[in-house]
């Protein structure tokens, strides 16, 4: 699945987008791998915290870079 989360921010859903998103981080079932993109240039700034931190790894395209969460948190 592939959604641009523009729309969730445009539209006041904003809160439950973040909470899907750290829902779906604490544990995917029977070994799935998910794949969130996000366009920064229509991410409210406000947001990129929290979407940051809901997510093990973070990948960026210009430059690419990899950044992973710490065991810690």
């Amino acid at each position: 699945m592939c959604e641009d989360d523009a729309w969730f921010f445009n539209n006041g859903f904003a809160d439950e987008l973040i909470s899907l998103e750290k829902q779906l981080g604490l544990e995917p079932r029977d070994r799935m791998s998910i794949l969130c993109i996000h366009d920064l240039h229509r991410t409210p700034r406000q947001y990129l915290p929290d979407i940051i931190t809901s997510h093990d790894y973070v990948i960026t395209d210009e430059p690419v870079l990899v950044f992973r969460k710490s065991k810690g948190g």
